[in-house]
């Protein structure tokens, strides 16, 4: 997350953007742009909890839009992977790991966000026990691990190693997917690019 509202508002305004143009450039998949855009749709949220900060409700109903969006985020990673056995059992141990989460864990969860040490927003419902954070944390690293490219692997530990560092430093879990989804859309976009541009330039060699 960025440390005020106006880099949270212009990052989602960038992705979405970007979005667009990666989609009509029509080389990267719909999913690798829709798993993107749920990174960039946190900096959105975020816009609005600095906006109002001091409104304890509405603070409350971001948050827990937030952490929805995390859910969301989850099932896609699990659900648009290209080998449809695995997906199908890890949406099983996924929805097993909800119900287990909504059982023991759910109504200790404090649904609010607060400025951290380091200037940044707090995300206090994901400030849970060990046991939830590893659990959750494979239903990332498993899906990336399984995708077809090894760029998706590293950019998803490199998010999550970054992720944990903050969290145990300044219990501020985003404090860089700003810049996580800044880099995203331009790594897809000079991607895309590359990729168009790439034939005409050998044809020329040739």
């Amino acid at each position: 997350m960025c440390y005020n509202a106006q880099i949270s508002l212009n990052t989602f305004i960038y992705g979405c953007i970007s979005a667009i143009i990666v989609y009509y450039l029509g080389v990267v998949p719909p999913k690798t742009i829709l798993i993107l855009m749920s990174i960039t749709f946190i900096q959105f949220i975020e816009f609005l909890t600095w906006t109002y900060y001091d409104n304890v409700t509405i603070n409350r109903y971001l948050s827990i839009l937030a952490f929805l969006t995390i859910v969301i985020q989850l099932i896609l990673l699990n659900y648009l992977l290209p080998d449809k056995k695995a997906s199908k059992i890890l949406l099983l141990s996924l929805f097993i790991f909800a119900i287990l989460f909504i059982i023991f864990q759910l109504r200790f969860v404090d649904f609010q966000m607060r400025i951290g040490k380091n200037k940044h927003l707090s995300w206090y419902w994901l400030d849970l026990p060990l046991i939830w954070i590893i659990i959750g944390l494979a239903f990332y690293l498993i899906p990336a691990y399984l995708s077809k490219y090894k760029s998706t692997f590293i950019f998803t530990v490199t998010i999550l190693s970054v992720s944990l560092y903050y969290h145990w430093k300044y219990k501020t879990w985003g404090s860089m997917w700003c810049y996580f989804s800044n880099i995203g859309w331009l790594y897809l976009l000079g991607f895309s690019i590359i990729t168009l541009i790439k034939p005409y330039l050998y044809f020329r060699q040739v």
